[in-house]
């Protein structure tokens, strides 16, 4: 694995390096450029030729071509969005009362979107799921637990219900790749047992089609979480 991730970030270098010359460029100038072993720049090369990324110029080299150009573009595209989403990984994990506040915003505004779409979208079948993640929730308050586990995978679903695969993927990252967030909200959840009830009138303004109201719903519930961290980080 660790050597096909080497070879890809190789390519990549390799396209960046030929797509800002204004030349056909050579093996040569990409190994003492890249400081890559030549035989390894040649292997790359036929590779990338044959992807239909780069061609050869006569003896003079090889130039990107638009399939190479749009490659490099798109993958030019992820990094921004994976770095993206690293920052707000490390800002959410932070544990500074501000940045924290503004990722329980940014889900306050995401989540009740997820809502409104899920009213939208949601089956029969997707609405017992929920019903049946909320009564999971509901049980282990009732014996003393968090539920943040079972919490968790409501509002998971509530977004991979809405049919937006983009949302359901930026929910995850905030809701799941932040230790910091879920200690706070497990904190959170066992000061306040009025969390008891929290989803009924979500998930029934969702079974009710209720687009508007699920989403206010969800805003008001997520408010109230907001508060309660908040107000744990504060003590």
């Amino acid at each position: 694995m660790e050597h096909l991730q080497n070879n890809f970030d190789r390519q990549l270098s390799i396209l960046k390096a030929i797509n800002e010359k204004e030349e056909p460029v050579g093996a040569i100038y990409l190994s003492e450029t890249l400081e890559i072993p030549s035989a390894t720049i040649g292997r790359i090369l036929i590779e990338l030729e044959r992807d239909g990324f780069l061609k050869k110029e006569s003896n003079k080299g090889r130039v990107i071509t638009p399939k190479g150009k749009k490659y490099l573009e798109e993958k030019n595209n992820l990094h921004i969005k994976m770095s993206a989403a690293h920052n707000i990984i490390n800002t959410g994990s932070d544990s500074k009362s501000s940045n924290l506040k503004e990722v329980l915003e940014l889900r306050k505004l995401l989540e009740g979107y997820a809502a409104m779409k899920c009213a939208q979208n949601c089956s029969d079948e997707q609405i017992a799921v929920l019903e049946n993640l909320n009564a999971v929730y509901v049980e282990e308050i009732k014996n003393s637990n968090t539920g943040s586990a079972e919490d968790l995978k409501l509002h998971l679903k509530i977004a991979e219900f809405s049919g937006n695969e983009t949302l359901k993927n930026m929910l995850r990252l905030l809701l799941t790749d932040n230790a910091s967030y879920e200690s706070f909200s497990n904190a959170a959840y066992c000061r306040n047992r009025l969390y008891l009830n929290e989803h009924d009138m979500i998930i029934s303004a969702i079974k009710n089609k209720d687009a508007k109201g699920a989403k206010k719903e969800m805003e008001k519930h997520l408010e109230r979480v907001t508060q309660n961290i908040l107000s744990c980080i504060s003590k």
